[in-house]
């Protein structure tokens, strides 16, 4: 199809399908082990995939793939089970569920496409619509189902998706109401809604998102694209920032116009009353489910989620805490907490750092940091020197430092390494910042696999903590459990940063009592900040 730049497959009819009927695609449709997810999927794919290469009138195609769409959902939710939430890059199982599922919804595509193809030369604009609106929900479900997986989007998604716009467009068909029981309900749809959909989902950085805010985020984008007004100018006041596209062009949504004979403006004056006015209800102390944010939303998760996407959806971004750098410089990370563990602890593994008779204590580190600052040099007692028996545990030096501030790494390595560690939201990490002979602590803030960007890559965003921070040795008091990594960070006046402890997660415990190796008793005061398997704590 040329005005959609889609590859569609012949109809060469080598098989059929075991059904030609939508009645028939019923009938099959309980001959199915909904036991068996994986085994539905499978089935689903390869029927639906003989479909696509059999002649068949576009109307019965049509309500064949319509029919089948209640199985698809229930298999690809499913699916999702095996490699949603997982740390990346997937492996082996994982990666090949998501690519079954992104395969299946791809298949529905292709079919709907085939439909709008004979459709386009009909007279009938409510089956144009329709098929529109189709197509327009599996490109929609293809971008959540790979969100899901952490993968990042090609460049075609966004062509197709503004292609079928541009199409509905000069068939005016944008806002006809069409209906969609199955997704929407009884209340009606439009293929814009679906668009603005995909369009929100883009803007609200999903890749920076746990999966509880994703599965949030995904369902009130689909509920509130139909707030999303189409328009070729950009709106006179601007109290709510459009999203602009380019539909000419194969780019996702931005903020900034861009400009031409496809720049259009999807304006957010009725989102951003519905997102103001749910978080000032909240505030008031309304339950997200009497706001028809949904019965699994929580306080204060909901209302900080709604402030985290306004500014995404209906003003500039989120505006960076401070200017980043560009640079392309070779970086070493640390992932495994052994490695962090040596690294920051001058090289001992933490086996011999439980067993040694004297560890520097954070009255000795303050003291070392004073004289830092004073004399630009360290003093310390020297020590006997340590017969390393066990090899340096691994460090990661595959790794590009892509663009630095001073509170961010963005970094990606090449998807086909060697390398066997694995990265998950919040996770701690260590790495040396450009121009930096120490490692930082850092927090894994957003992550994304690229498989289509050449050989593929993996890429994430890093922030770091205050540094460089110190190794030591931890238990909590009166009790014979066995010593356990902690690190002391200083503070840093320049971010208004206090004195610090990083603990393993699940320690933090208000007045909580630690013994240090060295003998120093601290209690745990405030939790400042918890990560995936760490928190940040403040101490007395």
């Amino acid at each position: 199809m040329e005005s959609l730049n889609y590859p569609l497959p012949a109809l060469d009819g080598t098989e059929a399908p075991a059904f030609l009927t939508a009645s028939a695609a019923k009938e099959w449709q309980g001959t199915l082990p909904l036991t068996n997810p994986a085994e539905v999927q499978n089935a689903l794919l390869q029927e639906i995939e003989k479909l696509n290469r059999f002649p068949l009138p576009a109307a019965e195609r049509f309500a064949i793939l319509d029919s089948l769409r209640k199985a698809i959902n229930f298999a690809q939710d499913e699916a999702v089970k095996r490699y949603g939430n997982k740390a990346l890059p997937l492996n082996f199982l994982e990666q090949k569920a998501l690519n079954t599922t992104l395969q299946l919804r791809r298949a529905c595509l292709t079919g709907t496409l085939y439909c709008l193809q004979a459709a386009l030369s009909d007279t009938n604009p409510e089956f144009i619509a329709r098929v529109l609106q189709r197509a327009m929900v599996h490109l929609v479900s293809l971008q959540l189902e790979s969100l899901r997986g952490g993968q990042a989007l090609p460049a075609t998604h966004w062509q197709h998706l503004h292609s079928l716009l541009a199409l509905a467009e000069a068939r005016v068909l944008c806002t006809v109401t069409v209906a969609d029981t199955l997704r929407y309900g009884e209340g009606g749809t439009t293929i814009l809604a679906a668009y603005s959909e995909a369009l929100l989902l883009h803007a609200a950085s999903p890749f920076e998102m746990s999966p509880r805010s994703l599965n949030w985020m995904a369902r009130w984008a689909k509920r509130w694209g139909a707030k999303l007004v189409l328009s070729s100018t950009p709106p006179e006041k601007l109290d709510a920032l459009p999203l602009a596209v380019d539909l000419h062009s194969s780019l996702p949504p931005r903020h900034q116009p861009f400009s031409g004979p496809g720049a259009r403006f999807l304006l957010t004056h009725g989102l951003r009353e519905s997102i103001k006015s749910r978080i000032a209800l909240l505030g008031q102390g309304r339950l997200p489910a009497e706001l028809q944010l949904g019965d699994d939303c929580t306080q204060p998760a909901c209302e900080r989620l709604l402030k985290q996407l306004y500014p995404r959806w209906c003003k500039d971004g989120q505006a960076r805490g401070s200017e980043r750098r560009r640079e392309n410089a070779p970086g070493r990370v640390l992932i495994e907490s052994d490695s962090i563990y040596y690294y920051l602890s001058g090289g001992h593994h933490l086996h011999e750092s439980t067993t040694a008779t004297a560890q520097l204590s954070i009255a000795d580190l303050r003291r070392e940091r004073e004289h830092m600052a004073m004399f630009g040099t360290v003093q310390r007692p020297s020590t006997p020197k340590v017969v390393e028996k066990a090899p340096p545990p691994p460090l990661e030096s595959d790794w590009q430092l892509k663009d630095e501030s001073a509170i961010g790494v963005r970094m990606a390595r090449p998807l086909k390494t060697g390398a066997t560690s694995r990265l998950k939201l919040g996770q701690l990490v260590a790495l040396e910042p450009p121009g930096s002979r120490d490692f930082f602590l850092a927090s894994i803030r957003w992550l994304m696999a690229a498989p289509e960007d050449g050989d593929g890559w993996l890429h994430a965003g890093a922030q770091l903590l205050p540094g460089p921070g110190e190794a030591l040795t931890f238990r909590v008091s009166n009790t014979q459990e066995a010593w356990r990594p902690c690190y002391f960070l200083p503070a840093l006046a320049a971010r208004k940063e206090p004195e610090s402890l990083v603990i393993p997660a699940g320690v933090f415990h208000g007045d909580r009592q630690l013994e240090l190796r060295d003998g120093t008793a601290i209690k745990l005061t405030r939790l400042l900040e918890r990560g995936d398997n760490y928190e940040r704590v403040l101490y007395g």
